[in-house]
């Protein structure tokens, strides 16, 4: 990322409500309509890195989280969804992001706003892709809804390491996985029904975690691993809360994704220029910066480089 769009800024300097008129009103160089139209040209700002330039050993991590749209009628693609943390439908459309972690920084290796499109599908289409380039993840974490035999199966033919979060009601050894006992935070190895090799199982906090790496884990030790997946929850938050990822009411299906662009373009902005700082704290400082007319356009455009 080398350049921000005038959208991006927009979106770094508005807190609370956003709109193009308010966002217009603030930045002063460039109208509200300037900042809609740019929605709907083709998208010039990258966020998604070029796969031959990832630092190896990363975390391959991927999620989605819904981008909740309860007042629109005529968006592209809106539908109703389940929205975990709301646990109930609402009107809206999937987020899907997968990322490559790593202890310099996160990078974007794909973004998807399925629809029609199962899901799990494009991830094992994506995984496959990912391999053929070369790439070995140290390991792969996903939550419940992606734990499907197949895409566990394909992780394990890869040759890569996956921990995961499992249903109760899994078959392991012919009985639910609930019905099992471990006992001082022991594991227990077995088969899942419709998996091909052997998985290591915990239960932690109510929740059962599984791997396919057989060396002994205790509940505390694999929950330690599958916490290395919360980087992904924590940006989903970031993106709704700080950089107004619900905020965008524009029609078009295209509009809508240059919209997610341009919020992870900032996202990543925050991340890299103000490293020791939250999200949300790096976005008062540069709102303190830019009040006090300590920061300029050009400055942005500097930080960005």
């Amino acid at each position: 990322m080398n350049h921000l769009s005038p959208y991006t800024i927009a979106l770094l300097l508005n807190e609370g409500k956003f709109s193009s008129v308010k966002a217009a009103k603030t930045l002063g160089f460039v109208s509200h309509d300037g900042l809609t139209r740019q929605l709907s040209k083709t998208w010039e700002y990258g966020v998604v890195t070029d796969w031959s330039t990832l630092s190896p050993g990363g975390d391959l991590v991927f999620d989605d989280t819904t981008v909740a749209k309860p007042y629109a009628k005529r968006i592209a693609n809106v539908h109703w969804v389940y929205d975990a943390c709301q646990e109930r439908a609402v009107t809206g459309y999937k987020l899907f992001l997968m990322l490559w972690v790593t202890p310099q920084g996160t990078s974007i290796l794909r973004v998807i706003l399925p629809g029609t499109e199962n899901l799990n599908e494009l991830v094992r289409q994506t995984l496959q892709e990912l391999a053929a380039s070369g790439l070995e993840p140290r390991c792969v974490l996903f939550d419940t809804w992606y734990g499907s035999n197949q895409t566990l199966n394909l992780i394990h033919r890869l040759g890569w390491t996956y921990t995961c979060r499992l249903k109760s009601n899994r078959l392991l050894n012919g009985r639910a996985i609930k019905q099992h006992r471990y006992l001082g935070g022991k594991s227990r190895t077995g088969r899942l029904k419709g998996v091909a090799h052997k998985v290591q199982t915990v239960k932690h906090s109510g929740r059962y975690l599984a791997t396919n790496e057989l060396i002994p884990y205790t509940s505390v030790s694999l929950a330690a691993v599958y916490q290395r997946r919360w980087v992904i929850e924590t940006m989903f938050r970031d993106l709704k809360q700080v950089l107004h990822l619900e905020k965008c009411s524009a029609r078009s299906l295209e509009a809508q994704f240059h919209h997610v662009l341009a919020c992870l373009e900032g996202y990543l902005f925050l991340k890299k220029g103000f490293k020791h700082l939250s999200p949300e704290a790096a976005q008062q400082e540069i709102l303190a910066r830019w009040r006090n007319h300590s920061l300029s356009q050009e400055d942005f455009l500097a930080m960005a480089a």
